[in-house]
């Protein structure tokens, strides 16, 4: 019996090292993959966010309040390339942290920071547009560019607190995560739960989401109930602008939904790791990073496929943008052309 106890022991000993040897093969392919993903995600963010920051700040049909609101929510999408998308895609390129325990820090505060300015940012113009939709009469009263510009304010100031509180407060650290090849906030013993991360998760990211959908479905029964009366007792023009509020408060509801389909995986890593100090399957842990990075990406294609005067107003841009370089292409053709013809003569 011995012997084949051996041989048994010997087959099952081969066969972990065969599997820990498929491990360490896909796991470079998926690092790889996800370095690429990375990339294209930077490179369009970086395009698109531009754009779209350049085009809120022409659209004349946009409210002074929607514009101010997207333009914190664009420049937090764009702070999440810079911030986050390049130190990630270096960091997973060589496998470890190669920007020092100072960006460390800043790399930690930053994953907080634009999270939640971001959800905050879409609840914030979910809230206006709703506003605008159910008291359209005393909408100019209750929203007003002041207020807006205070609540955005508090919102950022609020955001870089909390970040700096998850990372920086004593019993705090900033500690590279290897699976997601970025450094988070959490206790120094790495042993404890942290329920203060967990608690700052559901109350500033989850809570925005449910708050939105649950404005949504308000606006839809009210939409319901008050289309016979808006038809029959306002003008026109009225009636128009009602329809226009209430899809520009729709597009803010997909919005939110692209949201929370693409940052839930890196919410439910988060919430995991902080209550049970454990890892995650690594293929897993990739993808949800990958697609909670590339929502900075999604909103410029809602709002340019949702928003008429967006899209005009991007085309007439882009159509500026491209003639401008056209025309500075054929003065330089012209001028060599013209010193050629000089230089023969």
């Amino acid at each position: 019996m011995f012997p084949v106890h051996r041989n048994d022991s010997c087959r099952s000993i081969m066969t972990s090292l065969n599997e820990t040897v498929k491990v360490n093969r896909v796991i470079p392919i998926l690092t790889l993959t996800k370095s690429m993903l990375l990339a294209l995600i930077f490179t369009a963010n970086i395009i698109g966010n531009t754009l779209c920051l350049l085009v809120i700040r022409r659209v004349r049909e946009m409210s002074s309040v929607t514009r101010l609101f997207m333009t914190s929510m664009t420049l937090s999408d764009l702070c999440t390339g810079f911030f986050l998308c390049i130190p990630s895609f270096g960091a997973s390129i060589v496998n470890r942290w190669p920007f020092g325990d100072i960006y460390c820090s800043i790399n930690a505060i930053s994953v907080v920071c634009f999270t939640v300015t971001t959800a905050i940012s879409l609840l914030n113009v979910t809230i206006e547009r709703f506003i605008a939709v159910t008291r359209p009469f005393q909408y100019h009263s209750l929203v007003t560019v002041r207020r807006a510009r205070i609540v955005t304010i508090f919102v950022w100031m609020a955001a870089v607190g909390l970040s700096c509180m998850m990372s920086l407060l004593p019993g705090r650290t900033s500690t590279y995560s290897p699976y997601l090849h970025s450094c988070l906030g959490g206790p120094e013993d790495d042993e404890a739960m942290d329920i203060k991360g967990t608690i700052i998760i559901i109350v500033f990211i989850i809570t925005p989401f449910s708050l939105t959908g649950g404005m949504f479905v308000r606006v839809y029964l009210l939409a319901r109930k008050h289309a016979a009366q808006i038809n029959a007792q306002t003008i026109a023009p009225y009636t128009k602008t009602r329809r226009s509020d209430k899809k520009a408060f729709e597009t803010f509801f997909i919005m939110t939904i692209c949201l929370t389909v693409f940052y839930s995986p890196l919410v439910a890593v988060f919430v995991y790791e902080n209550l049970t100090r454990s890892d995650l399957p690594t293929p897993f842990v990739y993808l949800a990073e990958v697609m909670a990075l590339s929502n900075s990406v999604w909103n410029f294609v809602i709002y340019y496929a949702r928003n008429t005067a967006f899209k005009n107003t991007t085309k007439r841009l882009l159509g500026i943008i491209f003639n401008v370089n056209l025309q500075t292409q054929d003065l330089a053709n012209i001028s060599s052309v013209s010193n050629a013809s000089a230089l023969t003569l």
